[in-house]
């Protein structure tokens, strides 16, 4: 049926859009761990044997880490909307989907009847055929 397989394939893309949500979570969990390893290292070696150069080039490392992380948290902001979005399509079609499979199961159960109730007729009209 058709309105299944729209529902399919919005869940689909509702999946694809869920993996690549994950993906950029992983990786926006990476990139902060490791911001906090230098941090870390800017710390440590700041008391004891980092000059004041290689402090202010890691200083400058972190701020472009940092930018890419503000990246990734925009990006990954984006995906949920559009994930949002990709839910209530499937969602909508998933209802579509099931209205229009209640009403073939009504079509059909009601067509079922009427041929079943002209069985019936023709058996009654035979056995009162018979009977005279």
């Amino acid at each position: 049926m058709i309105s299944r397989r729209d529902e399919r394939a919005a869940a689909e893309s509702l999946s694809s859009i869920q993996s690549e949500l994950e993906h950029y979570r992983r990786q926006l969990g990476d990139l902060m761990a490791y911001r906090e390893e230098y941090r870390a290292s800017l710390r440590c070696d700041s008391a004891t044997t980092m000059n004041g150069a290689e402090a202010q080039k890691i200083r400058a490392f972190i701020q472009q880490v940092d930018g890419v992380v503000d990246g990734l948290q925009r990006k990954i902001r984006q995906i949920e909307q559009k994930q949002a979005l990709a839910r209530d399509a499937w969602m909508a079609r998933q209802q579509r989907a099931n209205a229009l499979d209640g009403v073939a199961g009504r079509e059909q159960k009601l067509e079922r009847n009427i041929e079943e109730s002209r069985l019936q007729r023709e058996i009654d009209d035979r056995s009162h055929g018979k009977s005279r």
